[in-house]
């Protein structure tokens, strides 16, 4: 079919994997999706990757089963992340990869190769390709410490707290607060990430070693950021990281 036919079919899938349950979740689980999406993430029409990509993302938002149909994709996405893609892919790429890290650990073996480039999404001018950036890294680390590794190599806990501390305001690289439509802030996310990162000893002393201080250079951003700030989920969070930097070490 011609790009536009397939991009408004792609489109309208979405929209039914969106809502999620009941009849709709049937249909698609019994339409077996994964080969034709297998050609269509690598499609040679920009718009078509980006709607194949939000595709998958939605296919995987409310849970799990379609992990094992769509696991082929998961170093696909990892690999086409990496290649300055054009922004609308690059935003659906990111959203895909952290709903497939969201329900479980099953597919973090093929995630890893997506590190580096989401780390590199968190500069995206985009905010809503910032948001889904920070929230795909938290979500690598939401169900175990498999990554660790991978995120402190790719400098991944300090780029989060440089999002999650950028001044409002001014240029476009100043618009981290700035929220993408119908959800939270880069910045909220950023920080919530952080927070579930530094579970984890790996992440916890990349962070504290790429921040001049260490700890009390940390302690001083946050309260800069507290101060400076009437955001009330922000403060949350920050306290939320402050906890996770006291309790034991996760390996």
């Amino acid at each position: 079919s011609p790009a536009p036919v397939l991009s408004a079919c792609l489109a309208a899938i979405g929209q039914l994997a969106r809502g999620g349950g009941g009849d709709a979740e049937r249909s698609l689980r019994e339409a077996r999706l994964g080969g034709d999406l297998r050609d269509l993430v690598v499609h040679q029409e920009a718009a078509v990757r980006a709607r194949a990509c939000n595709l998958l993302g939605n296919l995987r938002r409310h849970s799990d089963w379609f992990y094992e149909h769509t696991c082929r994709h998961a170093g696909a996405m990892s690999q086409l992340a990496s290649l300055s893609p054009p922004p609308l892919f690059c935003r659906f790429a990111c959203f895909a990869v952290g709903n497939a890290a969201f329900h479980s650990r099953a597919l973090y073996p093929l995630l890893a190769p997506a590190t580096a480039p989401l780390v590199t999404a968190l500069s995206a001018t985009d905010p809503k390709t910032r948001a889904n950036a920070a929230g795909a890294l938290g979500n690598l680390v939401r169900n175990g410490g498999a990554l660790c590794g991978a995120l402190s190599r790719a400098d991944a806990p300090l780029q989060l707290l440089l999002l999650a501390t950028r001044p409002v305001g001014g240029s476009a690289q100043q618009t981290g607060s700035s929220a993408p439509q119908g959800g939270s802030t880069p910045q909220q996310i950023a920080l919530f990430s952080l927070g579930t990162c530094c579970a984890y000893g790996a992440c916890r002393e990349a962070l504290l070693g790429g921040v001049e201080g260490g700890r009390g250079g940390l302690e001083a951003m946050l309260l800069k950021l507290e101060g400076g700030s009437r955001d009330g989920v922000l403060i949350k969070y920050a306290a939320r990281l402050r906890g996770k930097l006291a309790a034991p070490a996760l390996v």
